[in-house]
């Protein structure tokens, strides 16, 4: 289970808000799929900033070694999306579900399902903002964990 520390409940409320607004076009091409027949895509969403977020399956217990090369992989095939990397597919549709409600304001972070994906989400790749503005694509640990490497 995560941690139900405000500043964690906070952040990931955030994250989850910025992540997953779903679009109103579903978004279901996946240039991901077509370069790599073996990424299975559990979702895609583009937030209201146009931002496409994709939930990929990845084996229980990845290293980071493989992980870092997936995520390379993946940007080089969609340089612009963001990617979340969840390494159970048990209760996906759920997830999925969730976070159309929450985009709505119909869920929260006290639901169970909420607690699932902190377990579940093993990693994420995303821009990130340096020092002076500039940005950058890392993988993460989890919804929010330490950064893992940078991806280029």
């Amino acid at each position: 289970m995560i941690s139900r520390s405000p500043w964690l409940a906070s952040g990931l409320l955030l994250l989850a808000l910025l992540a997953c607004n779903v679009s109103k076009d579903g978004n279901t091409n996946d240039n991901v799929t077509k370069s790599d027949p073996d990424v299975r895509v559990l979702g895609t969403f583009t937030n209201r900033r146009n931002v496409v977020n994709k939930y990929i399956f990845v084996e229980k217990g990845i290293s980071n070694d493989k992980l870092v090369e997936l995520a390379k992989k993946l940007h080089r095939a969609e340089p612009e999306a963001n990617f979340w990397f969840v390494d159970d597919d048990s209760k996906s549709e759920e997830m999925i579900q969730w976070v159309k409600a929450y985009e709505k304001g119909d869920a929260a972070a006290t639901d169970p399902i909420f607690d699932w994906m902190g377990d579940h989400i093993v990693a994420n790749l995303q821009q990130y903002f340096g020092q002076g503005g500039t940005k950058y694509w890392a993988l993460a640990k989890g919804m929010l964990g330490d950064q893992i490497a940078k991806i280029e």
